[in-house]
């Protein structure tokens, strides 16, 4: 038991480790980094939902600056 809980707890830091890299890299202005969690389950749901915001977060700048120019 001991060896799961062990398992779970560096599984969880090192998932949250790639969404925060992503985080900081977005919020520098780095709208095409993405997040790339393979686990099948709701981590995975939330790095897809984390790609999708960066996806349209990236495509309403695109537009903001066609409108500019």
């Amino acid at each position: 038991l001991a060896y799961d809980e062990d398992h779970a707890r560096i599984r969880l830091n090192k998932l949250g480790e790639k969404k925060v890299a992503a985080t900081d890299e977005i919020s520098n202005g780095n709208l095409q980094a993405r997040v790339d969690i393979r686990t099948g389950d709701e981590f995975e749901h939330l790095g897809n939902a984390f790609n999708k915001m960066r996806g349209r977060l990236n495509r309403n700048r695109e537009i903001m600056e066609e409108k500019i120019d």
